[in-house]
């Protein structure tokens, strides 16, 4: 083991009077929250986000994630309270319904809200958003610090502890380097054991002290792991891997540079328990993620070892898709397997210090295209509260701990049951007749039959109140039927009595 230099630690602000927010992440949710704290709270705090990775807009690609966002209201309601919603739509592709690749060769467009308000989703890359996100930070007055990984909390003095390894951009199919250190608090040193070097790497220690932290270091969040060790019993933590496993393809565009295909829909290839979906990009390409199980199913990723065996599943499931990807085995066999998980916590916050926001407080699975959009609202909802509370830390992050809990779990199940409908319902005409008659009652009556997708992706009515809204609609419309079925009964009994008594 590599002896530390402690030589090389720096102190940043530990004697600074000045007032500090650390945010632990520079993704979507951490750039978005920084942003709001600068345009809230900049001219009374230092607002600085520290990420682990090299700033994304000199390294594409770092980041190994490269599903589309598919923005919905909640999401462009955050973007527009900082002034950017405009310029991310400017550079989205808009979708105004799923494009159903039918097994049998049939295509059909599903509109998503009600077609007379235009209502519609916006599929954005997420390295481009990312990059408009940190710009706007750093127009800001956002202090951004890159490749600072946080180690260690000193929970009882706030002080983060961030190590800074002098390495070139990662590859994004192999995991981070991410050495654990260890934090003494009864002799309140680094442990020097704990702290895992290579030969060929140096390592600089930061240490940052902060009146406020913000957790929004992703899934796998460290933030949180320091919480739920130092909380203990008093931190609930939940993680659950899905069967369900994803590879990521690319249809390009047309040698005109059009796009292959229809531009403006989700395109879905439902197919039982595994599916295709392909969202536009600007640039006329699409990006295209088959889900399937990683094994324990007839069609899984285990299955498909060889170029036959792929070539085989596409020309029986998908076989309209092989003449858009010339390279499709050279981009499957190189395209990693990635898994997906969903996250609960709680509570998301800690006395009045540390709260997690995004994918640290509740990571879910992406088919109900709610992550991003109830990260960033995360961020909205903890803007309003620190105004409503008047920037008293204690009440804010309480309350904001309180009322997201109880959404993002309804967002969470809303959305692994959404992975059925879009796999296998999609395709049902039973389910395509029940979809319209909600649709007409909805645009009909939208107070008494309100649709669930369009309250969830096309408002900011809070996601509990939405499936209360719903259940209480799908009541009164069960009282309807039977309320109609009975007097249809009794005028045909009646009916039937009259003309016997005539005869």
């Amino acid at each position: 083991m590599e002896h530390f230099d402690y030589s090389k630690s720096s102190v940043d602000g530990l004697q600074a009077s000045s007032r500090r927010i650390v945010v632990v992440g520079g993704g979507l949710a951490g750039a978005l929250e920084g942003l709001f704290l600068a345009k809230r709270l900049g001219s009374s705090y230092e607002i600085k986000i520290y990420e682990k990775r090299e700033d994304p807009r000199l390294h594409w690609g770092e980041s190994g994630r490269s599903i589309n966002l598919a923005l919905s209201t909640r999401g462009l309601t955050a973007l527009d309270k900082v002034g950017l919603s405009k310029e991310v739509l400017s550079v989205g592709v808009p979708m105004y319904g799923r494009g159903i690749h039918h097994s049998n060769g049939r295509f059909e467009i599903q509109p998503y809200g009600f077609s007379q308000k235009g209502e519609f989703l916006t599929s954005i890359s997420r390295h481009v958003l990312n990059c408009i996100l940190l710009n706007a930070c750093e127009r800001a007055g956002v202090v951004l610090c890159f490749k600072k990984a946080c180690s260690s909390i000193d929970l009882s003095n706030n002080i983060l502890y961030f190590e800074e390894s002098e390495v070139p951009a990662l590859n994004p199919t192999t995991d981070t380097i991410e050495p654990q250190v260890s934090w003494d608090f009864a002799s309140s040193k680094l442990l020097e054991s704990d702290i895992q070097r290579t030969s060929d790497v140096s390592y600089n220690i930061n240490m940052v002290k902060a009146d406020v932290i913000i957790g929004a270091d992703g899934v796998f969040s460290r933030v949180r792991q320091i919480l739920e060790n130092y909380t203990k019993s008093k931190f609930n933590y939940n993680q659950v891997y899905l069967p369900t496993c994803y590879k990521e393809l690319t249809i390009s565009p047309s040698p005109s540079g059009s796009y292959a295909m229809y531009p403006n829909c989700l395109h879905i290839w439902p197919r039982g328990h595994f599916m295709l979906i392909a969202l536009p990009n600007s640039d006329g390409s699409f990006t295209c993620t088959l889900f399937m199980d990683e094994d324990g199913c007839p069609v899984s990723f285990k299955n498909i070892e060889t170029n036959e065996q792929l070539l085989n599943l596409f020309t029986c499931y998908f076989n309209d898709v092989i003449p858009l990807i010339p390279d499709l085995v050279k981009q499957y066999f190189q395209s990693p397997i990635s898994f997906l998980l969903y996250t609960q916590c709680e509570p998301y916050h800690f006395e009045n210090r540390i709260v997690l926001i995004g994918d640290a407080a509740h990571a879910i699975v992406p088919f109900y295209g709610q992550g991003c959009n109830l990260a960033f609202e995360d961020c909205r909802i903890l803007d309003e509260l620190i105004e409503l509370h008047s920037g008293n830390w204690c009440d804010v992050l309480k309350h904001f701990s309180q009322s997201r809990k109880s959404n993002a779990d309804v967002i969470a199940r809303l959305a692994l049951e959404n992975y059925m409908e879009m796999a296998q319902k999609t395709s049902s005409r039973l389910f395509l007749l029940k979809r319209r008659i909600q649709i007409t009652l909805s645009e009909w009556f939208p107070n008494a039959f309100p649709s669930l997708y369009r309250l969830v992706s096309f408002t900011n009515v809070p996601y509990r109140d939405a499936v209360s809204l719903v259940e209480k609609g799908n009541s009164v419309f069960r009282k309807y039927l039977i309320c109609s079925l009975c007097l249809t009964t009794l005028a045909s009994v009646y009916g039937i009595k009259c003309l016997w008594r005539t005869n």
